[in-house]
């Protein structure tokens, strides 16, 4: 069954990036700009994983990870971001930008696999 990621990130070229490389991996891509859409998708659709942006339009990475957590306990969620995360709670797994793709795909593959 194919899963379904939510690439939530504010500058295009680079959530253009996420969306092609994680679709080739055979994910059903969602694609939000800011939070406010990423609250949209998280409210209306089923979402197996989430990466966010922590710097996004609206509300923080932190703020959507709660919200996602509440709706999806089971489904992974990995922040990333260009600059230093204060106060981010030890279960958010991060990753710095910027990052090798197959990286994060390991990531992600490692949490999925301990779900």
């Amino acid at each position: 069954m194919t899963k379904t990621m939510l690439i939530i990130e504010d500058n295009l070229s680079f959530r253009e990036c996420l969306e092609y490389y994680f679709e080739d991996m055979g994910y059903s891509i969602l694609a939000a700009a800011n939070g406010r859409d990423a609250l949209y998708f998280i409210d209306d659709y089923t979402i197996d994983v989430c990466i966010s942006d922590y710097m996004i339009p609206y509300f923080t990475g932190l703020e959507i990870y709660k919200e996602f957590s509440k709706k999806f306990p089971e489904s992974v969620f990995i922040l990333m971001s260009g600059c230093i995360v204060e106060n981010r709670p030890i279960e958010v797994p991060f990753i710095s930008k910027p990052f090798d793709l197959e990286e994060l795909n390991d990531i992600i593959n490692m949490y999925i696999e301990e779900r």
